[in-house]
């Protein structure tokens, strides 16, 4: 029966111990890929921000354009008090600024073709405006690259969320080989334990082996004198035999 050892212990230390590394060199690798996730979205996030707050100008801006025309052509667009859908018999009233102005308000009065000139006055801006609108969508910066560059922050913000979970399975990875290490140190200091016993009853074994040998030694030599003791006894009995034998013969006579 051979002596337990330490060797599979050791073996199974060392496997958990390049586990655990790989572990570490994997959570590292994934923090790394966190930190450069987290700057890709701050570049999108950079770029969508800038991207809406150019169409907000330029709708607002568009707004404003719109905004004169449309009310200059309701107002002229009303029938008359009378009703019957005839035109309306105030003139429009505009301010310095070109706005229309309710009745019973300060400002100049406008004619109706003077509210037309104004109208086409205003043209300019609005195609300006709508112009600008185009070349957003036509050019560098388009609705097509708003898309996408949504469409990569959610996907952007779905790996960042992946990557999270990821570092945490490797830090549950991690606390999980650590325990796998203590466990295996504390088998190797049993296994370092069951060794010593081992070694303790191997000696223990030799001590009694030799003890043994030395009372079967001594029992060999008992033997020999027992049967030495008994010779004597024998070689006694013999002589006394012959000196009772020899005494009744001298008793007879001749």
């Amino acid at each position: 029966m051979t002596t337990p050892t330490a060797s599979d212990p050791n073996k199974r230390f060392a496997i958990l111990e390049k586990r655990i590394k790989f572990l570490e060199q994997t959570l590292a690798a994934e923090q790394r890929k966190t930190a450069e996730m987290q700057k890709v979205i701050a570049v999108y996030s950079n770029d969508l921000e800038q991207t809406l707050d150019i169409y907000d100008k330029a709708f607002e801006q568009a707004a404003k354009g719109y905004e004169p025309i449309i009310q200059r052509a309701l107002i002229l667009g009303k029938p008359a008090d009378g009703g019957e859908g005839k035109p309306a018999s105030r003139p429009v009233v505009v301010d310095k600024k070109g706005q229309v102005l309710k009745a019973g308000e300060p400002g100049s009065e406008q004619p109706f073709m003077d509210s037309v000139v104004a109208i086409m006055d205003d043209l300019p801006k609005v195609l300006a405006a709508v112009a600008l609108i185009i070349s957003l969508f036509t050019g560098g910066t388009s609705i097509v690259s708003l898309v996408k560059s949504s469409f990569a922050h959610s996907q952007a913000i779905e790996a960042k969320a992946e990557a999270g979970d990821a570092k945490v399975n490797a830090v549950e990875a991690k606390k999980d080989a650590e325990t796998a290490k203590q466990g295996a140190g504390v088998a190797l200091e049993a296994a370092g334990a069951a060794q010593t016993d081992a070694a303790e009853a191997k000696i223990n074994s030799e001590a009694a082996k030799e003890q043994s040998a030395s009372a079967a030694q001594q029992a060999s030599e008992a033997q020999k004198d027992a049967a030495a003791a008994k010779a004597e006894a024998e070689a006694a009995t013999n002589a006394a035999n012959d000196a009772t034998d020899q005494m009744m013969n001298n008793q007879k006579g001749p």
